[in-house]
């Protein structure tokens, strides 16, 4: 009895601590002096990996901060990036393996344009910043280095990631509907399941240099998402929806497209100048699509559905599964 009394004694006196030390980082988030406030940041780190069970309270009293300190403005054009916000981002993405407070990480309409993930991974040791399941709504993400952030299941719609590196970002089955993924350069970033309805991905480049991985786009919702001129160069995109999209001036050259969805009755995607030269076609929904002005050298047809699809005028040279008359 008197040691459970003890025990008892000891957590309650340990709880008390941690409370302590929580007000005392809070206090001094709210210093005019930036070094105290870097210290309350740093102090809410040690509490996180000291006290698992306080890393709710953590992530939440970070994500108030960061919405105080930096509430997203479309007119900024200056870097918004000081050095708390930074500190800010790699302690809250450098939760303890298994957290399960991704949820709670809220950076809703949060200005984070230009920021530098690889720089950040490097203030604390990191090896990539846990942004897996945030909430990321209408986040300002333009013009950043995000090759060091975990992406996997986050809330993104309308998220602005215009002009971004994305260098191997995970983005398994996140939501980015709407987004403004405008000129993205990305390598071997994987969106595979992910949500990018009505996104605009115009001028987005997929292609990986020659000494390095593809992006994945399979099982993605690309539906009424603009891809204008976007290059996506054997990229694997088979059981993507692409129905509504505008691909005009696209290049599909060499990707993997089999089964995916193009054609139907009021969904039709925009193929004007798109390129699907030795691409894999086979099994796609091709059906009433005009497809005159796509070049399909080289690609195989074999068993796309293109029953009321246009293909006068189209280039077909070497390509496979044509419907005779058109070859």
């Amino acid at each position: 009895m008197q040691v459970s009394q003890n025990t008892k004694e000891v957590r309650i006196s340990e709880h008390g601590e941690v409370t302590n030390r929580l007000n005392s980082a809070v206090q001094n988030l709210a210093s005019a002096n930036p070094d105290i406030r870097l210290g309350g940041i740093y102090a809410l780190d040690r509490i996180m990996q000291d006290s698992p069970r306080d890393e709710p309270a953590v992530v939440s009293i970070l994500s108030a901060y960061m919405h105080k300190i930096s509430p997203r403005n479309p007119q900024s054009k200056e870097p918004a990036i000081s050095s708390d916000l930074k500190a800010a981002v790699s302690v809250m993405g450098d939760r303890p393996e298994g957290s399960r407070a991704g949820p709670l990480v809220n950076l809703e309409n949060v200005d984070l344009h230009k920021l530098d993930a690889d720089e950040l991974v490097t203030l604390k040791a990191q090896t990539r910043i846990n942004f897996r399941d945030a909430r990321l709504t209408s986040v300002d993400l333009k013009d950043a280095k995000l090759g060091q952030i975990d992406f996997t299941g986050a809330a993104m719609e309308r998220a602005d990631l215009s002009g971004s590196e994305l260098n191997e970002t995970p983005f398994k089955k996140s939501d980015l509907p709407g987004s403004n993924m405008k000129n993205i350069q990305c390598v071997g970033s994987d969106f595979t399941g992910a949500l990018l309805f009505d996104a605009d991905l115009s001028g987005a480049n997929f292609n990986p240099a020659s000494d390095e991985t593809g992006c994945k786009l399979t099982d993605v919702d690309l539906s009424y998402a603009k891809l204008t001129k976007a290059r996506l160069l054997s990229v694997p995109l088979n059981g993507t929806n692409l129905s509504g999209a505008n691909l005009a001036q696209a290049d599909f050259t060499g990707s993997d497209l089999r089964d995916v969805n193009l054609g139907g009755t009021e969904q039709k995607a925009v193929l004007v100048g798109t390129k699907f030269s030795h691409a894999d076609l086979r099994g796609a929904n091709l059906q009433r699509l005009d497809l005159s002005s796509c070049d399909l050298e080289g690609a195989d047809l074999r068993g796309a559905h293109l029953d009321g699809a246009r293909l006068k005028g189209a280039k077909l040279d070497g390509a496979r599964g044509v419907p005779a008359g058109h070859g």
